[in-house]
């Protein structure tokens, strides 16, 4: 398999989880201004013909002292965010929950380090 083919395999398997987490918290709805996140997993780069692993380890496998991406999978009815929205966050906040095999990120948003906006 090339390198582009397993880029690009990384990639497709990123989008598959996502839209299988999207469908597995359909019927969960954080209370208050909380948000549920997905962790952003870094898919493998190409840097000449070598191929780099994302970095990074699944939520809750380490302690890490460096943010956590994350994307909204779902929105308490308090919140301001929407969902699909990039945030980061600290690692040592919220609670992780698992759903239908997703560990995923219960967080406050005021807990929240910054949020991704459309660039002007």
């Amino acid at each position: 398999m090339s390198a582009d083919a397993v880029i690009e395999q990384s990639e497709r398997d990123e989008i598959a989880r996502h839209a299988a987490i999207d469908v597995a918290v359909k019927t969960w709805r954080p209370r208050g201004d909380r948000v549920l996140l997905a962790k952003v997993r870094p898919v493998e780069k190409k840097v000449g013909s070598i191929v780099v692993p994302g970095q990074g380890s699944p939520m809750g496998d380490k302690i890490e002292r460096k943010g956590l991406l994350a994307r909204v999978v779902a929105v308490g009815p308090d919140a301001t965010l929407d969902v699909n929205d990039r945030v980061y966050c600290s690692s040592f906040q919220g609670a992780v929950v698992e759903i239908d095999g997703h560990s995923l990120l219960v967080i406050s948003e005021a807990e929240l380090l910054l949020n991704e906006v459309a660039a002007e």
